[in-house]
């Protein structure tokens, strides 16, 4: 397989990256700490990592509990705001 038949598929790859980085950057402001002291800036940091996976956990298990519930007409999912 050549390189240029590789592109659309690292790119899909590399968009899941790029998304949760931009909604960490700009929800979570991960960018935007309280603190200068390096310890305080990783514990800042980890802490909206931890809240992030959390969330996205706590997301997952709700689709799939919406997408075994029956009767559903249409697909659906839940909302994610943090």
């Amino acid at each position: 397989m050549e390189t240029s038949e590789k592109f659309p598929a690292l790119y899909r790859l590399w968009w899941g990256v790029e998304s949760k980085y931009r909604k960490l950057k700009n929800r979570r402001e991960t960018e935007d700490f309280n603190s200068v002291k390096p310890v305080s800036i990783r514990q800042e940091f980890f802490a909206a990592m931890y809240f992030s996976n959390l969330a996205a956990i706590i997301k997952s298990e709700a689709d799939q509990m919406v997408a075994a519930s029956a009767g559903n007409k249409h697909d659906y999912q839940s909302n994610l705001i943090y």
